[in-house]
């Protein structure tokens, strides 16, 4: 009887031990992303700081940027870009930098502007945010991609990345996480994605994989991926 006790205290310790192991390595909600996707009431998806792809124009994106207290206005720079050579659109960016004072869903990278505007005929087309929001959360929240393209380098060690497609009739959000070289899984729903907000659109992107089931399909398509690409 002894024995037994002690076998079954033993089994429920190492059960108990290895749980926050568990749970960790399930994809969970994070609140940031709520924070982030409610930052203004006024303003539904795709919209960003009162900026909205599709119908905010260059000057109204300007004169947001100049007016919302989280941006350094001695940072935003307005960049013409050179026309388009396949049908002539007019192409714009802004860029930007963050003061510290603003919510922890958006982050700083080296090298990278923190916030970027796309522009095509003086209409708001792409906004991009860095964020500390892991990808593994996201599928969690949002379920079923649209379509995943993916990037890979056959340089070694191999550059790696992944964009998350929620394509809706109102709007496009693109999730893009990016590897100095080829990560397993779990590395990858550890990466900390760069958000895009877009206007609705019928363009999808070149190299489409097809995704019925959240996280867990996912999640084989990643490893098939590694395996394709990182592995021979």
């Amino acid at each position: 009887m002894t024995r037994s006790l002690l076998i079954i205290a033993l089994y429920l310790t190492a059960l108990f031990s290895l749980l926050p192991l568990v749970m960790r390595a399930q994809p969970t909600e994070d609140p940031r992303l709520g924070q982030l996707l409610q930052q203004d009431t006024d303003c539904i998806a795709p919209c960003f700081i009162n900026i909205r792809p599709g119908s905010t124009t260059l000057n109204e994106a300007l004169d947001s940027l100049a007016r919302n207290p989280w941006v350094n206005t001695e940072t935003i720079q307005h960049v013409t870009l050179p026309q388009s050579p396949s049908n002539f659109d007019k192409l714009d960016a802004i860029h930007w930098e963050w003061l510290p004072a603003r919510p922890d869903y958006l982050v700083v990278v080296p090298n990278l502007p923190d916030g970027l505007i796309n522009l095509r005929n003086n209409l708001v087309a792409d906004i991009f945010i860095m964020t500390p929001l892991h990808l593994g959360s996201l599928l969690y929240r949002f379920g079923a991609p649209s379509d995943l393209l993916f990037y890979f380098s056959r340089t070694d060690p191999k550059p790696w990345g992944l964009d998350v497609y929620y394509t809706q009739p109102a709007y496009r959000f693109v999730f893009r996480v990016r590897a100095p070289a080829c990560p397993d899984v779990a590395s990858v729903l550890r990466q900390a994605v760069q958000m895009q907000f877009s206007a609705p659109t019928d363009r999808r992107p070149f190299t489409i994989e097809a995704n019925a089931e959240p996280v867990r399909l996912t999640t084989q398509l990643i490893r098939r991926k590694h395996l394709l690409l990182c592995e021979k």
